[in-house]
């Protein structure tokens, strides 16, 4: 799926979907997050402003948690599972 997509727009939606899944689970608190998932605070905020990319095992990890899809990460708003 990635290959067809423009990289500046996946990392964006990548960026947005934690944004919304962080609000959803945690009501926009880092710190509960984060713990869930074992990834410390200064790994998560590069994640969510967009200046840093989550390792795959990382997006595993939280997709396994929040029961979806990793591509989920990167579907449109409209078609992206709630948790």
């Amino acid at each position: 799926m990635l290959p067809r997509v423009d990289p500046v727009a996946a990392r964006e939606s990548l960026r947005r979907s934690l944004i919304v899944y962080l609000e959803e689970v945690a009501g926009g608190n880092v710190s509960p997050w984060q713990s869930t998932f074992g990834v410390p605070i200064p790994c998560c905020t590069p994640w969510l402003a967009g200046a840093a990319l989550p390792r795959l095992e990382n997006l595993l990890r939280i997709a396994r948690y929040l029961n979806v899809p990793i591509s989920s990460f990167y579907a449109p708003w409209d078609r992206r599972p709630r948790t």
